[in-house]
């Protein structure tokens, strides 16, 4: 029973293949029914196509329907037996007397009908003619009839072929279009793509053998449900792939592969039914690869699919070993092209080493100016403050007394009123005690200022030590202070400072280094901000009129602390950013700036082990982020 449901699924697949059903009449099957009613001399002739719930009439001479119930007739039982059937007199045959043509109308008593087989040996349909009286056909007539089934099929066999010879085509042109313009990795991707839509099947891909292990490969290109998929590498063992690579020829399993092959996990989990694939040589016979199509039912046309596989796998094979040549030719090349990359690398490791050098000289000089300068002012300004409490106590007892005096003798001599009125004593009396704290605190800013110039130039501490990160912050932006300030020119633009510290333990470090670090970021985000007040004044504007930094610190992960220095300047393009810390590089005018601090910050924060990285677009600010360990791990 099983095996009639089976033959019967393949008879109406093999029966739509030829696209037939349900078309409008043609004179090339009218004139064979035509012909076939002439010769056999009856009233009524039919080209009848037999599908799962009807007859159909393709061509017919003497009645005017175009279908019939499976029950009523006599051509499914042609199909079901695959030979002639002759019935002289239905009401004579005990099988046929009831058949509803014959018990109603149109009457039927005398058939006579020959199969329609196809190339494959499967009945689709019958040849008959058909009388209302009793009557046998000669053997002559029967024969003609077989001749005229045969000239159907092979019409029916000629349109098939005509249209898979079409789709060929358009498949062909279809492939070959979408890869025609595209070479190396597109090239490959382009065709499996091409490959699934044109076929109609589930996955194609493009494998490469690996020429140092021959059982493995790996994919090129993986198209899987019309969409492009991560390469992979798999095992030739228990694959069909194994064959076609060993034996360098076509291999093909046109359904049931899983069976064949029940280990191979790919075709179970993709469900495949069915596998074509072709090697892929290269121009000496050596096989590179392969080129491989699969289904997930088996394939309704092998010829064409064949056909495809094998033209692709040729260009596939070609692009393949083009490639590889091109490799070979780059690895010969590659010795020197890294030689010449080391030599490169050595001349700009020396100019920045070089740079640096003179940068951190200039630093050191710095440094000690500022050491010096500090311990210089240290020393009078001392003397200064010291006394200047002294003045202030002395200032008041004078005033005092004075007061007594004005209070005991209210009446002075002329000579003292007049010094009174031209000294305009009372406007001393109230200015001098304001004068004298004015000048105190002159010299509490001064003394303030000295003690951070020293803090910032650390030259005491060469080496690593525990520095107190937000000290080394606010004695870098104190002596930047002025430049925070707002301007003559734009006296409202002071540039605001908001600071978000973290609670941060002590960082062990180069403190005087970090400094530069600080100093750097800080002065390019000034030197942004101003930059972006001039646009403004000249009509672009390019970033927030509030200009403003934010400082934010943090402990990162226990180990490491992370400092954030961002502003809402004009932002930086990708180029620029894309360069930031090269030597060199700067997007100042001549004289505005060497093009080395960010590169040298880069270098100090990187030998710290720790990560100076920036974020930036136009319009859209800049931030610069420093991690750095806690502490230093050992060399």
């Amino acid at each position: 029973m099983q095996a009639l449901l089976e033959h019967e699924a393949a008879r109406l697949k093999v029966l739509h293949q030829y696209e037939i059903l349900d078309t409008p009449a043609e004179p090339d099957f009218d004139d064979l029914t035509q012909l076939a009613a002439q010769i056999c001399q009856a009233p009524v002739a039919l080209i009848t196509l037999v599908d799962a719930n009807r007859q159909w009439f393709k061509s017919k001479v003497g009645i005017e329907v175009t279908a019939a119930p499976l029950e009523a007739g006599f051509c499914p039982f042609v199909v079901q037996k695959s030979d002639v059937l002759i019935i002289c007199d239905t009401l004579a045959d005990a099988e046929f007397a009831k058949n509803p043509v014959v018990v109603s109308p149109p009457h039927v008593r005398s058939y006579t009908g020959v199969p329609l087989v196809t190339s494959k040996g499967y009945v689709i349909g019958t040849l008959c003619v058909l009388d209302f009286v009793p009557r046998q056909l000669t053997q002559q007539q029967i024969e003609v009839l077989r001749a005229l089934s045969r000239q159907v099929m092979a019409q029916l066999e000629h349109r098939l072929m005509t249209r898979q010879i079409a789709r060929q085509n358009a498949a062909l042109l279809e492939v070959t279009q979408g890869v025609s313009t595209t070479i190396g990795e597109a090239f490959f991707y382009s065709l499996v793509q091409h490959m699934t839509k044109a076929l109609g099947v589930h996955c194609a891909l493009i494998g490469e053998l690996n020429q140092n292990n021959q059982e493995q490969v790996s994919t090129l290109a993986f198209c899987l449900d019309n969409k492009i998929v991560s390469n992979f590498n798999y095992h030739l063992d228990n694959s069909p792939c194994r064959d076609v690579i060993q034996k360098r020829q076509i291999c093909c399993y046109p359904s049931d592969i899983q069976s064949q092959f029940p280990g191979n996990s790919f075709l179970k989990q993709l469900e495949i039914e069915s596998y074509l694939a072709a090697p892929l040589c290269d121009s000496v016979g050596r096989c590179l690869g392969l080129l491989a199509v699969m289904d997930r039912k088996p394939f309704d046309n092998m010829q064409n699919v064949e056909l495809l596989v094998s033209i692709f796998a040729t260009r596939a094979a070609t692009e393949l070993e083009r490639q590889q040549t091109e490799s070979a030719l780059q690895t010969l090349t590659q010795q020197e092209q890294e030689r010449a990359l080391q030599l490169e690398q050595a001349v700009e490791k020396l100019q920045r080493t070089h740079s640096q050098l003179v940068q951190n000289e200039k630093m050191v000089s710095l440094g000690q100016l500022v050491a010096g300068v500090a311990h210089e002012i240290n020393n009078p300004l001392n003397f200064i403050y010291g006394n200047l409490a002294y003045a202030s106590e002395y200032a008041n007892d004078l005033l005092n007394l004075v007061q007594l005096y004005q209070r005991y003798y209210p009446h002075p001599v002329s000579e003292i009123q007049a010094a009174l009125t031209t000294t305009d004593f009372n406007f001393v009396q109230e200015d001098l005690p304001k004068l004298i704290s004015s000048m105190i605190m002159g010299a509490n800013r001064i003394r303030q200022i000295v003690l951070l110039l020293r803090n910032f130039s650390r030259l005491d501490q060469g080496e690593m030590t525990a520095m107190d990160i937000h000290e080394g912050l606010d004695n870098t932006l104190l002596l930047l202070q002025n430049r925070l300030k707002a301007t003559p020119r734009y006296p409202d633009t002071e540039i605001k400072v908001i600071k978000e510290y973290g609670n941060l333990p002590n960082v062990e470090c180069n403190a005087g280094q970090i400094n530069q670090v600080f100093m750097n970021i800080l002065t390019n985000a000034i030197d942004a901000l101003r930059n972006g007040q001039e646009s403004a004044v000249e009509g672009q504007s390019i970033c927030d009129p509030n200009p403003c930094i934010r400082i934010q610190t943090a402990v990162l992960d226990f180990e490491h602390i992370v400092v954030r220095i961002a502003d809402n300047g004009p932002g930086m393009t990708e180029e620029v950013l894309s360069k930031l810390f090269e030597p060199f590089f700067t997007t100042k005018p001549v004289g505005g700036g060497t093009g080395l601090g960010m590169s040298i910050s880069y270098e100090i924060v990187e030998k710290h082990g720790g990560e100076l990285t920036c974020l930036s677009s136009p319009g859209q600010g800049t931030e610069f982020i420093i991690k750095m360990p806690i502490i230093q791990q050992p060399n």
